[in-house]
């Protein structure tokens, strides 16, 4: 987002009563788009692409699809996004939001509390019991790690994993690019390529999208996310670095 792109917040259909969009941190005390700023409380022309988009001004709505999520276990959205405990809350998004999809950007600002081993800012896929069995997520507490990694229908599983936690970082960008037509798999960190790898050609078809999590990992033994959501969106193709660029700023 840039300084002074023209919006209209989304309660207000009067663009002269609406502010710039600003990122965190530069609103103005007279923003009526909230006072933190940033993506989440901003009605952008959506980028063709950008498939779905949650903005938690007041719940979990997308508003670009119909793909509305429920908030689990009291979760709460309060200033332009969702609060997770940590202990049981999360987002539930509809299953199928991957399906039919051959590349995808997950796209997200947060930020993090202490966090427990292996908690999720999302994950995509389906369980075997109480374990994952095909899926897409992203940890930023895995073990001494950040980390994006997929698991195919053979049970590969490829990371990027990246050392060092996020524990309190606020205001986090993070953009996860999995490209299987070019064997892409790419995390981005605050604008900035963080790691890749280049053999990840497993189709998304291989995910079973049964569920969408935001903030619980399809592993029943891992922990729950302990942070807040500003904004979560899913691009049906590979943001570029340029994109991601510009979107952090």
């Amino acid at each position: 987002l840039l300084d002074g792109s023209p919006c209209i917040d989304a309660g207000n259909t009067n663009p002269a009563l609406n502010d710039a969009c600003l990122p965190p941190g530069k609103a103005t005390a007279r923003n009526d788009m909230g006072a933190s700023g940033g993506p989440g409380n901003c009605c952008q022309v959506a980028p063709a692409g950008l498939i779905h988009r949650y903005s938690f001004d007041l719940d979990a709505r997308d508003s670009i699809g119909t793909a509305h999520g429920t908030l689990m276990n009291g979760a709460t959205v309060n200033g332009g996004a969702v609060n997770l405990n940590g202990a049981n809350q999360y987002v539930d998004l509809p299953g199928g939001l991957l399906n039919g999809l051959a590349r995808v950007t997950f796209e997200f600002w947060s930020s993090f509390g202490i966090n427990g081993n292996w908690a999720r800012v999302f994950d995509f896929g389906d369980r075997s019991g109480s374990v994952g069995k095909t899926y897409v997520f992203f940890s930023p507490h895995g073990g001494v790690n950040h980390t994006l990694a997929v698991r195919d229908a053979s049970g590969t599983e490829r990371r990027t994993e990246q050392s060092g936690v996020l524990d309190g970082l606020t205001n986090v960008h993070v953009a996860c690019v999995y490209d299987p037509p070019t064997s892409t798999l790419i995390l981005y960190l605050n604008g900035m390529a963080d790691v890749w790898r280049t053999d990840a050609s497993s189709p998304l078809s291989d995910i079973n999208n049964v569920y969408s999590w935001l903030g619980r990992s399809l592993y029943s033994g891992n922990a729950y996310l302990n942070g807040s959501l500003n904004e979560f969106r899913i691009y049906n193709f590979a943001l570029s670095s340029g994109e991601v660029w510009q979107s952090y700023l």
